[in-house]
């Protein structure tokens, strides 16, 4: 019998991950900057990975509320949004980047299945394909209010 691939063997934690996740948690928050931190404490797993939208002048308080909210930061992917937005005094805001954060145990994607750093796009919806492409059998909620999203 031959070994399983690395994507067949990530699947397999992916599905786990997804089965571990308490009934009224959720193991994918997504979640604006300025969430407030009882609702993402209320909605977390044990097991959960956080994408946090936030424009470049929220970044200090979201990288803070991730560590408040008991998450490790990972990594983070940059959307560019074709429409500009407004300006944070400095620059004209054009992006906005999804920081990724998880707590306990969080399969990362296979190798070679993870997404570009950057992408141009004005779907706000963008972040929950990246959610359901790489947690899909994962309980997910987007706390982010329903005009960011």
């Amino acid at each position: 019998m031959s070994k399983p691939s690395t994507k067949e063997r990530r699947a397999e934690r992916e599905a786990q991950f997804g089965q571990s996740v308490p009934v009224g948690k959720f193991g994918v928050v997504i979640a604006g900057a300025s969430a407030a931190t009882d609702h993402i404490n209320d909605a977390a797993a044990k097991n959960c990975v956080m994408v946090m939208c936030a424009e470049p002048a929220e970044l200090p308080g979201a990288h803070a509320a991730i560590t408040a909210y008991g998450f490790k930061y990972k990594s983070n992917l940059c959307q560019y949004v074709i429409t500009p937005g407004g300006t944070d005094g400095m620059v004209k805001v054009q992006h906005v980047l999804w920081l990724i954060a998880v707590k306990g145990k969080v399969p990362a994607p296979a190798m070679g299945t993870q997404w570009a750093s950057c992408m141009a796009s004005d779907d706000a919806s963008l972040v929950n394909r990246f959610a359901a492409q790489f947690f899909p059998s994962v309980p997910a909620i987007d706390l982010r209010p329903a005009a960011a999203r």
